[in-house]
């Protein structure tokens, strides 16, 4: 048993529901069920009893519940008591970026950082928005930079919008979509999209909608890759093609030549964010926080929201 362990139990005790919590915490509805199967098993009793409308605690569930309320709050008041002895001379930080990152201007913005402040040990993870997310809950992240929606970003993450840009479609030179110069859903509705499953499902969600609005269905098969990052190179041909940004738009052809990439209209927009734990709140005072946030600031008017 774990920290991570109990946080499972306590959130399922209060959501009743392993679809609810599983989905809060980014992870799949079985792996949730093996946590807490496991839990149960290493502690030989039973925590739930399924119900007509989800689960609740047994008796000894209960009881577990309230000892894992001490266990947190001691948690969390140990967690602020070492604060005060982190070394000032020295810092290690950890940054998780999302999977296209390589073709945006954050490593820059990263490097930049690094050779001003060479006290700092900086180490970098490019992953997946579901372990980005669960990273910085955890603390295994002290900031992550991802495109997301603000609004439907889980409890316990704090969110610092940075800039907004607009959803382009890459495809291949030769399709030829090529030949205009705006792309609309009616366009791309029969090809096939190639992205990563689970940055179209939360950071795009808003693509489905349009798709949904204008009367339009993804008939087109998906191919699903676990690394945006290796998205352009599956673009081999005309007939398929993967979403982006304005930036990245503008740097994976002089990666890529084959590739082009054109504006979706109407526009769509998604945010770039700069995520931190809210259990940390002094993150706002870090150094690499506020150098993201002016440099992004020099980039580009600021957004309110999203």
């Amino acid at each position: 048993m774990d920290i991570r362990d109990i946080e499972y139990f306590m959130a399922l005790a209060k959501q009743g529901s392993f679809t609810r919590t599983a989905a809060g915490f980014y992870i799949t509805q079985s792996a949730l069920s093996q946590k807490i199967s496991a839990l149960e098993s290493e502690l030989g009793v039973k925590l739930f009893a399924r119900t007509g409308r989800g689960v609740k605690l047994t008796q000894a569930g209960e009881v577990l519940y309230d000892h894992a309320l001490g266990i947190m709050r001691g948690w969390e008041n140990m967690r602020q008591a070492m604060a005060h002895f982190r070394s000032d001379t020295l810092q290690n930080i950890s940054v998780g970026l999302f999977s296209q990152a390589a073709y945006t201007e954050f490593p820059a913005m990263i490097t930049d950082f690094i050779s001003l402040n060479p006290g700092c040990c900086v180490n970098i993870s490019m992953t997946s928005e579901g372990n980005l997310l669960e990273g910085v809950r955890s603390g295994r992240f002290n900031f992550a930079l991802l495109r997301c929606n603000r609004a439907l970003l889980p409890a316990g993450i704090n969110s610092q919008a940075l800039f907004a840009e607009n959803v382009c479609i890459l495809f291949h030179w030769e399709d030829k979509l090529a030949a205009k110069e705006n792309i609309t859903l009616e366009d791309i509705v029969d090809y096939r999209l190639i992205c990563e499953k689970e940055e179209f499902d939360n950071s795009y969600g808003s693509l489905k909608n349009n798709f949904r609005d204008a009367g339009l269905t993804l008939h087109a098969p998906y191919a699903y890759t676990d690394q945006a990052s290796m998205l352009p190179m599956l673009i081999s041909g005309p007939g398929c093609y993967t979403f982006t940004t304005t930036e990245s738009a503008r740097r994976i052809p002089e990666r890529f030549p084959d590739l082009c990439a054109r504006p979706l209209y109407p526009p769509v927009t998604v945010t770039a964010n700069l995520l931190y734990s809210a259990d940390c709140p002094e993150a706002a005072d870090h150094p690499f926080f506020k150098h993201i946030r002016r440099l992004c600031r020099s980039r580009t008017k600021q957004p309110d929201q999203n």
